[in-house]
Parts: C-alpha cells; structure tokens; sequence
C-alpha cells in the first residue's frame, strides 16, 4: 500500500494546490528527491503522508511520518527540497514543514493537540504563495 498511498496523497496535494490557485509542476522523474515544484516562488516539495495511527499511543491520536528514501532508508540531506507537505489522511490533514525544521527521520503529530509543535505549519498553503 505504500506506493498506492503515496500516489493518493500526491494526487491529493495537486488538488489542495489548484484548489488554491497555486502554481504546481511535477518533475519528468523523481531522481532528485523532489515531488513537486509549486508556489510562485518555485518551491521545492517532498509529499510524505500516513494512513494509520501509531498503535503505541492508542488514547491520543498520534501519527508517524518517516523521512527517508531509498532503499536502505537513508535520511534527507537538507537541501533536496524545501518543503514537506505531510498528509495525515485520517485526519485530513495537511502540514507544509520547512526542510530546516526536520532535524529527525521521524516526526510524530498530533493534529488534535493544541500543544503539538508541528501545528505551527498546519494547513500552511500560504508558504508556498
């Protein structure tokens, strides 16, 4: 299902994109750790999303996103885009993360906490205006 939900997910940012009459492009090919090119500002964007909650926290709704690629599950280097846009599908959801603010592989949000730090990019299309 990975690859599937990565398709749904990008397809999904597409819409949220045009929807919001934000210029979007998509690469020939993925070689480069870029999903999409969008914005005004041609801003360089990696879709990551989840479909399933994490298990270890069953009275909080708590979603893993893994930041890697590759085979071998390496991390990003920094400066293969500049945004994330993580869709947490459960939730319906979108975060646009800047790539300065992923310092781990793995980040865990909770939309429906007030306090969880990633809701500072919640829904944060206007980043890419």
């Amino acid at each position: 299902m990975s690859k599937l939900a990565g398709i749904l997910a990008e397809s999904i940012f597409i819409t949220e994109c045009l929807s919001r009459d934000i210029p979007i492009y998509k690469p020939i090919a993925d070689m480069y750790g870029i999903d999409f090119i969008a914005g005004n500002t041609l801003k360089k964007i990696q879709v990551k999303s989840t479909f399933v909650s994490d298990d270890r926290y069953p009275n909080k709704p708590t979603y893993k996103v893994k930041f890697t690629c590759g085979a071998n599950s390496r991390g990003y280097s920094g400066d293969e885009f500049d945004y994330a846009a993580v869709y947490i599908a459960l939730a319906d959801t979108w975060y646009l993360i800047p790539v300065e603010h992923l310092s781990t592989k793995t980040i865990r949000v909770n939309p429906y906490k007030e306090t969880c730090k990633w809701n500072a990019f919640k829904a944060d299309f206007e980043a890419l205006m």
